[in-house]
């Protein structure tokens, strides 16, 4: 096993399978304390293709994992763990998400009568349409 960079880690197959033990058919394994998911394998000749993969993924924050057989090479991807998605997800204030406005219904079912609030496409519709109104002007030509 070596690794050329921070974000990446090059292991021959056989060692691969030695440290991750019965995940062999899994398409995620934990390696290193670290969640991977499996994704494209290439030909051994097509390795700058597989290279230029992991740099996607290094600008994405996340590392690599390069699994080396005699015909094959398979790029593995850490997973986002489910608490490093919770902590994203609670930095987005509020006043940038946008609520769909909502209207109360009466409807009938049976004989039985009861409110449901339901999505309001028509308001909806009116808050798109008054966005649209703000068109931009270059040399007597609208541009949007």
């Amino acid at each position: 096993m070596k690794t050329n960079r921070d974000y990446l880690i090059e292991i021959n197959e056989t060692e691969f399978h030695n440290q991750i033990g019965d995940d062999k058919k899994s398409s995620t394994v934990n390696f290193q304390n670290l969640l991977y998911k499996k994704g494209p394998t290439y030909s051994l000749s097509m390795r700058p293709q597989a290279l230029n993969y992991c740099q996607n993924n290094k600008a994405n924050n996340l590392k690599s994992l390069i699994v080396e057989n005699s015909h094959f090479i398979t790029v593995w991807s850490q997973t986002v763990s489910s608490e490093n998605a919770t902590n994203t997800d609670s930095t987005t204030s509020p006043e940038t998400v946008q609520k769909v406005p909502t209207k109360t219904i009466t409807r009938r079912y049976r004989g039985q009568t009861y409110e449901v609030e339901i999505p309001d496409y028509a308001a909806l519709k009116k808050n798109h349409s008054q966005k649209q109104t703000q068109r931009k002007k270059y040399r007597g030509q609208y541009i949007n």
